[in-house]
């Protein structure tokens, strides 16, 4: 019964994993208000919510929610 029950423990772990997506690489977030904000660092996507994570220039860490934000895109 232990191993049934670790076992289970390690898939939810498994499944939260692969609800956020890491994006190495700059980014842009148009916000709701019309500023645009540039992220230089890698950000994290949770995708069942649409949480934007990332760190500033200070390494202080940041979220944006998906009610704060119209859309982003990243890349060169």
């Amino acid at each position: 019964m232990k191993r049934v029950f670790v076992f289970c423990i390690l898939m939810l772990m498994l499944g939260a994993c692969l609800e956020i997506e890491e994006i190495n690489s700059s980014c842009t977030v148009l916000l709701n208000d019309g500023s645009v904000l540039e992220i230089s660092r890698d950000i994290r996507i949770n995708n069942e919510t649409g949480t934007i994570t990332y760190r500033d220039e200070n390494d202080r860490l940041w979220s944006i929610f998906k009610e704060d934000y119209e859309s982003f895109s990243c890349g060169n």
